[in-house]
């Protein structure tokens, strides 16, 4: 049984065991009709890029931001970060549905999708938004309005962000990855990853070699084909990950932070604090030769990307740990990116180098997502609500 965990991307996986049985994978497509005149194929993703490093290139703020807007939704619905193009902003919700709003004015400006439960799994390719779900489906929408142009059934529930690169869209299940084109959703691999539901991580890509996680399992395959190329199998189960430096980096549940070798799959350091009892659960982030990462325990840490010793930690007021995002020396991270009693919650910005403490947003909710990086405005969410800050 999968270990007890909350958060938005696990409330999912919790939820989709009451969803009905795997079927069989199958794709309906309606041809696309681009917006006349673009041929757009910019690629925007969570975590910032295919190799994940949640690296931005965002002017630093170094004073405590302001709301510039926040829209307000159903009190109960829970939505994921937020992903930014072109002055419209993308975010998930608890509902299955997928919501448009101004950058510039929060304003609506369609949702759309029927996934029956969505919130970080979107990215974005040109004019298309590619979403998955809880109801074991992959639809790719039409940017500026949410029509539906393809649909591509998973067989099981979809909560991983998906990765896209050279017009391929990886999609990761707890039973495989799959490789669909971006242009009609029809499957050009798929490779077998378990057949037990379990936690699932964010398929990331560098070179030829998409890697993955399911539970416990860490495994690198040929991008071209899905051949396996290696794996790591540990007791506890592994969380997100991140690539830089020819290393995966990824948090387990067992307190250790791993820094695995790409090519081979071998364990080239690890790290566990004085502090580090619990999960590390935190998506890494990854700027120059230092990486990100928080756990459990409160704390956040910054480690050298090449040995794992620590340069740094700081110690949060939450009781979890937000994925962190850098840009221009800053350090922006959530101490609440998980599903808790309501009380205070706190964004912070802390400097890159040293873990000094910048500036605290602090609201009042069960959660406050890990931000997202564009329009010179950080977005985050809260339970239901959308908050821009300036």
């Amino acid at each position: 049984m999968l270990r007890t965990i909350v958060g938005i991307a696990l409330a999912v996986v919790f939820l989709s065991a009451c969803a009905p049985a795997p079927v069989v994978p199958t794709v309906t497509s309606i041809p696309p009709t681009p917006t006349p005149g673009t041929n757009d194929r910019s690629i925007i993703l969570q975590r910032a890029n295919p190799a994940r490093t949640g690296f931005y290139n965002f002017p630093a703020m170094r004073t405590e931001p302001k709301i510039k807007w926040r829209k307000q939704f159903n009190a109960s619905l829970t939505f994921g970060t937020p992903l930014v193009a072109d002055g419209v902003i993308y975010t998930g919700g608890s509902d299955g549905e997928i919501y448009a709003l101004n950058a510039q004015t929060g304003d609506l400006l369609w949702s759309g999708g029927d996934f029956e439960a969505t919130e970080t799994a979107t990215a974005i390719s040109g004019d298309v938004l590619i979403g998955g779900g809880q109801n074991n489906t992959v639809k790719a929408l039409n940017r500026s309005n949410g029509d539906v142009l393809w649909t591509f059934h998973a067989g099981t529930f979809v909560f991983a962000p998906p990765v896209i690169v050279d017009d391929v869209v990886y999609i990761a299940t707890y039973e495989k990855l799959y490789a669909l084109s971006l242009d009609t959703g029809k499957q050009i691999w798929d490779a077998p990853l378990g057949s037990q539901m379990n936690f699932v991580g964010t398929p990331a890509v560098e070179g030829d070699t998409v890697y993955i996680n399911v539970g416990p399992l860490l495994v690198a395959l040929d991008r071209s084909n899905g051949d396996e190329r290696w794996r790591v199998e540990t007791p506890m189960q592994f969380f997100w990950l991140a690539l830089g430096h020819g290393l995966v980096y990824i948090g387990n549940g067992d307190g250790y932070f791993y820094a695995y070798d790409q090519a081979s799959g071998k364990e080239r350091w690890k790290f566990k604090s004085d502090f580090g009892r619990d999960e590390v659960w935190a998506a890494p982030a990854l700027a120059g030769d230092i990486v990100y990462t928080g756990s459990r325990d409160q704390y956040v840490y910054a480690l050298n990307a090449e040995t794992g010793e620590k340069v740094w930690s700081y110690k949060t007021t939450g009781d979890a740990v937000g994925d962190p995002v850098v840009s221009d020396g800053l350090v922006y991270l959530s101490d609440s990116n998980h599903l808790l009693p309501p009380g205070l919650r706190h964004l912070l910005a802390l400097d890159a180098a040293t873990g000094a403490l910048i500036w605290t947003y602090e609201t009042s909710s069960t959660l406050l997502t890990t931000p997202a990086l564009g329009q010179g405005v950080i977005f985050t969410t809260i339970t239901g609500e959308v908050i821009a800050l300036e």
